[in-house]
């Protein structure tokens, strides 16, 4: 995948004022690229590594996988409010508390039902990840927190009692080795990352 970016590497534009007014060309090229293999990681390479770590447990694994399902209004106003909610969040009890709400509704596809991972182990349970940026804002983490509730409602309104989780996907911790402390750990609910460890979900 490197190789390949790197021979069919262009820049979207080579006009650029103010950066070659402070910075050599080969600088400028340098960065660009290097920005280009930060979004060629997270579009693509995670989304392939979480799928290969599953199959390896001899679990079911997709990338892109569409979320099929209905929400209707009083659970759409249910989600809206779970999110407007201040305090600790509690996502077991506020996926239950979808799962509770939620009428059974035909399988459509929603403008927000793509899941970046979808996982079906063993024993039946469902696992959906949004695999996302490593310094995402409050206003981003706030968008996540209401799509992963928004999954679980589609999903149950084709199968009420399936075991589901769903999981903000972070690649790594910035902040290595210290704890990750950005705002998304105030809104979703996060499972603390081990700061020795590269790799971490919440």
């Amino acid at each position: 995948m490197l190789d390949e970016k790197l021979i069919k590497y262009a820049a979207e534009t080579d006009y650029k004022p103010f950066f070659e007014s402070l910075f050599t060309k080969e600088a400028i090229i340098t960065a660009s690229i290097v920005h280009s293999f930060y979004t060629s990681f997270g579009m693509s390479l995670y989304e392939q590594m979480a799928v290969i770590l599953a199959k390896a447990r001899g679990w079911h694994a997709e990338r892109q996988h569409v979320v099929y399902g209905t929400i209707d209004s009083t659970t759409e106003a249910l989600i809206h409010t779970i999110c407007a909610r201040t305090g600790e969040p509690n996502k077991v009890g506020e996926i239950e508390e979808v799962r509770r709400s939620i009428k059974p509704g035909k399988a459509e596809k929603d403008k927000e039902s793509v899941a970046d991972v979808f996982v079906r182990r063993d024993d039946g349970s469902e696992v959906l990840i949004d695999i996302t940026t490593v310094k995402g804002n409050l206003k981003e983490c706030r968008a996540l927190r209401r799509k992963l509730l928004r999954w679980c409602a589609l999903r149950f309104s084709q199968k009420r009692d399936v075991q589901l989780s769903t999981y903000i996907g972070i690649p790594y911790n910035p902040y290595h080795l210290h704890p990750y402390e950005r705002s998304i750990a105030g809104e979703c609910d996060p499972v603390h990352l081990n700061p020795t460890r590269r790799v971490g979900a919440v």
